[in-house]
């Protein structure tokens, strides 16, 4: 009983620092796509991919800009999402969003959150979002 105890306080040690690494800066970014107009690159950390199941895929992205993005409160040039696809219902499920005042998540937080209570939603056509479903599902 111990050792399992042990065990499975092991195995969410090692995913909750896997969650810190990659929320924290230690990501790995990997450029996976450029807009046309060239104001929007999207990175992905492939060490934060993680299968859920069949048919579910978790990771981390960032989308950095070169023209300040406005929201109604604020403004940012970067921003890190940690999102879970079902890659057979073609829906997102937002975990954690934060924004940055500069590029490549440096600068200051100026919204976040980590305890995203949104109901899961359908992939929209032509979005950021609709690209990183395409990667983390393998789909082309």
């Amino acid at each position: 009983m111990v050792l399992l105890l042990l065990l499975v306080s092991m195995n969410v040690l090692a995913e909750l620092n896997k969650a810190f690494e990659s929320a924290d800066g230690f990501a790995e970014w990997s450029s996976v796509f450029e807009s046309v107009d060239g104001n929007e690159t999207i990175y992905v950390d492939f060490k934060s991919i993680r299968k859920i199941g069949n048919n579910k895929v978790e990771l981390w992205y960032l989308l950095d800009f070169k023209k300040t993005q406005q929201s109604v409160n604020y403004s940012y040039l970067s921003s890190v999402m940690h999102d879970e696809f079902d890659c057979d219902k073609k829906i997102i499920h937002m975990l954690n969003l934060s924004f940055y005042s500069a590029n490549m998540r440096s600068g200051e937080v100026v919204w976040s959150n980590s305890n995203i209570k949104e109901k899961p939603q359908s992939i929209m056509v032509g979005t950021s979002t609709e690209t990183v479903f395409k990667l983390a599902c393998g789909k082309k």
